[in-house]
């Protein structure tokens, strides 16, 4: 049984359930289906289970997600060197995009799903709480006036959701801005 080849062709043929490629198997999974979803891109068969088991080897994941200075490690242990920087921008999604360089990001799913408003309280009164984490695949400036980031979110399974750019970047600054991106 190979679940890589069943996902590709988007359908456990034996059962018939609709299996989305982009979608995240565990409510805490979502930086190592994240970084799945790279390597898979490389050429580098895996499931998220075998990733998850191996992180937890590693020590990167304990069954309660996975830290920010661990994003990556599972891309670098294939081969594909990465960059982590905290304190990012726009610009710098936008320089690494330009480059095809893939691009996993930290943010606070809460203002990206949720009533902004009531994020906006739970960050004055709380602080900023980042829990996940998703690919950055574009910048749509078609309308300078309207500017989105579009994402691959494996938390709600969307490819190629567009979000306002203030949007993105209140929920982005809850993570420091944080990136990895492959070299």
């Amino acid at each position: 049984f190979n679940l890589c080849a069943e996902i590709d062709a988007n359908v456990y043929s034996d059962i018939n359930i609709k299996v989305n490629p982009y979608q995240q198997a565990y409510s805490d999974t979502c930086a190592i289906k994240s970084q799945q979803l790279i390597l898979n891109e490389f050429g580098i068969p895996c499931t998220e289970d075998d990733l998850v088991r191996y992180s937890a080897e590693h020590g990167w994941y304990n069954g309660n997600g996975t830290s920010m200075e661990n994003v990556g490690n599972l891309l670098e242990d294939a081969g594909i060197p990465c960059t982590r920087q905290c304190d990012a921008n726009v610009f710098n999604l936008v320089k690494e995009l330009s480059q095809g360089h893939k691009v996993i990001v930290g943010v606070d799913s809460n203002e990206l799903w949720g009533n902004r408003f009531i994020e906006w309280l739970k960050d004055f009164f709380l602080g900023e709480t980042p829990d996940h984490a998703l690919l950055v695949t574009g910048i749509d400036t078609t309308d300078p006036n309207n500017v989105k980031v579009i994402v691959t979110d494996p938390g709600t399974g969307e490819e190629g959701k567009a979000y306002p750019l203030d949007q993105f970047m209140d929920a982005w600054s809850d993570a420091s801005c944080y990136m990895c991106s492959t070299n």
